[in-house]
């Protein structure tokens, strides 16, 4: 009976731990990557802007690259990188899904769930879920001041990625917007896309 006693006492303490572990982060979907070429782009950028931004992440901030999809036709595919350097890329984009690239948490958002933003929104808890595990520094501040101060800004350049029937045929870096076009080379015809 005693055995019993206890095997019930491990059971509940076991059950408690695991429902508090998933009230703790809201549920997150890991997509695979399966283009090497999209995987090998990533890491360079993630390097790149981990390097830009040295000086916040000695100060333990955090870094993460975002992904920008597009569907320009049925054969043409455009990736965008840029850094996520704050919290309101998650607060103002909740439409996306997450991959991880070497160790690294990427944030993908698709040019199609992109008009769906008026539809779907991240909860006030899931963005405080999400702030704390990615920025955890400013979700610090924030407990201690009462208010985030100015967000933190950045001028990285973006990597514009084309791809054709799933082989990257472009790779172009230069500031500006996510959705500016770039002019691409395809079959042999200078496009600006």
């Amino acid at each position: 009976m005693k055995y019993l006693y206890l095997l019930l006492f491990i059971l509940l303490i076991n059950s408690c731990i695991n429902n508090t572990e998933k009230e703790k982060l809201p549920s997150i979907i890991y997509k695979e990557l399966c283009n090497g070429d999209l995987r090998s782009a990533i890491i360079e950028y993630q390097a790149k802007i981990e390097d830009e931004n040295n000086d916040f992440i000695n100060k333990g901030d955090s870094v993460y690259v975002g992904v920008y999809v597009k569907n320009i036709n049925d054969s043409i595919k455009r990736f965008v990188l840029w850094p996520i350097i704050d919290y309101t890329a998650i607060k103002f984009s909740p439409t996306f899904f997450l991959c991880s690239v070497n160790g690294f948490d990427v944030f993908f958002v698709s040019d199609d769930t992109e008009s769906c933003f008026n539809y779907f929104e991240l909860s006030e808890e899931n963005l405080w879920l999400f702030i704390k595990r990615y920025f955890p520094n400013r979700y610090k501040q924030y407990k201690i001041d009462g208010h985030f101060s100015n967000k933190r800004t950045c001028h990285s350049s973006l990597c514009h990625l084309t791809f054709l029937n799933d082989s990257l045929i472009d790779k172009t870096y230069q500031k500006g917007f996510y959705k500016d076009r770039v002019l691409v080379n395809v079959n042999g015809k200078g496009e600006w896309y």
